[in-house]
């Protein structure tokens, strides 16, 4: 939009979306070219954990979510289901990219370590629960009819040695 003498105004319109419950915005995985900004209602961010849906957090008016996916083109992290009957706000990759262009660089900077940040602990959570899931059992007491007798190890320490097989 254009004022007298060429100059633009600087005023977007901004697409709006009615989503009705239990629909799902997008997915865990999918590349991600637009976020949302709740104007009425709710949504719920679920993660596939052991192959089960876990809400991991909710987002209600005025709140922003799909945003990590435009700051850092990666993958989404979970995926966005309507809990109550929701009207968003539509921000595209265009104009999240050109309002971000316009922050200073260090802030931009420090928004996508941030968002580095929040991928990084949420695969080394992962990580851990795939590592916990293959040890599971292991640590349990040994088997009835196992005919391998076990040492067993006092924890405590002595003056002579850290351990003491017994």
């Amino acid at each position: 939009m254009s004022e007298p003498g060429g100059q633009s105004s600087g005023l977007q319109v901004l697409d709006r979306k009615v989503f009705a419950k239990g629909e799902k915005i997008f997915r865990e995985g999918e590349n991600g070219n637009r976020a949302y900004i709740i104007q009425r209602g709710m949504v719920d961010i679920i993660k596939d954990i052991d192959g089960e849906d876990v809400t991991v957090g909710s987002v209600g008016p005025g709140g922003i979510f799909g945003e990590m996916a435009l700051i850092d083109d990666e993958p989404r992290m979970a995926s966005a289901v309507v809990a109550e009957y929701c009207v968003c706000i539509i921000v595209t990759n265009t104009i999240f990219q050109k309002k971000l262009n316009a922050l200073d660089p260090f802030l931009g900077g420090v928004l996508r370590i941030l968002v580095e940040n929040i991928r990084s602990i949420q695969n080394a959570r992962q990580d851990t629960e795939a590592i916990e899931a293959m040890f599971e059992g292991v640590m349990d007491e040994p088997d009835e009819t196992s005919q391998e007798p076990r040492d067993e190890v006092d924890w405590s320490e002595d003056e002579n040695s850290a351990f003491e097989v017994a």
